[in-house]
Parts: structure tokens; sequence; C-alpha cells
């Protein structure tokens, strides 16, 4: 009998994402002094298996959090994802902004949150 198999495609979690998007957009919403910031869901951050990005604008630079959505993600799959995405991460930096990765999921262990540490990530634990 044959399967389909998926192979090399992220597998899409629209209700994940819309949850921790508006997880994020109401922390965002909640700091007064927090300007400009914008939250973008395009296909080109889709194809490097972000599901959206975060720009946020703070003095003269623009920080950009590139967010990956997960329903569940075990500590020891975390080193995998990270290497995948570590070339998009090197090779989108510029002088005039900061890129900073982030997990976000529906719950986020203490152990995965020491990895994500480890590995220069920060997380959203939508729990």
């Amino acid at each position: 009998m044959n399967t389909f198999n998926i192979v090399n495609e992220p597998l899409r979690e629209p209700f994940i994402e819309k949850g921790l998007e508006h997880v994020l957009r109401s922390i965002l919403e909640s700091i007064p002094w927090l300007k400009g910031w914008d939250i973008k869901s395009e296909f080109i951050f889709m194809r490097y298996r972000f599901d959206f990005q975060v720009q946020i604008p703070l003095n003269n630079y623009m920080v950009r959090l590139l967010v990956v959505c997960k329903s569940e993600l075990r500590p020891s799959r975390f080193s995998m994802l990270s290497y995948e995405l570590q070339p998009v991460l090197e090779g989108d930096k510029a002088d005039d902004r900061f890129i900073v990765p982030v997990l976000a999921a529906r719950h986020v262990s203490p152990r995965l949150a020491q990895v994500c540490k480890e590995h220069g990530w920060s997380w959203l634990d939508l729990a």
C-alpha cells in the first residue's frame, strides 16, 4: 500500500499560529511606551520555516522577532530546528537591526526553555 509522505515541508498549524500571534499582540499592546511595532505573516517567512515576524523600532535600531510556532516540540528536536534556521538568521543580520529567533508554543517545559536559552533563542509560552 502506498502512503503519502510530506518530506521537508513544514506542517502549518494555523490555529496555534493565530493563538500565539494574538497573545504576542496583547503583550505588545500592553506596553504603553512601545510604539510602531508591526506583526507580519507573509509567505517569505514561512518559506524559511518562520510563521511570522514582529518588527519593533527601538531608538535607531530595528528589532526583528522571527517566530516559529509549534503545537509541541521536544527538547531533543529543538537542536535540529535551530540548526536548520541558523543560516537564515546569520544571513539576515544588518548593522541597523537585531534578529531574535523566538519559539512560540502551547507549552514550553523548563527543559525546553533551557535548550532555547542555550541556543540563543527566546520563547513564548501560551499556557
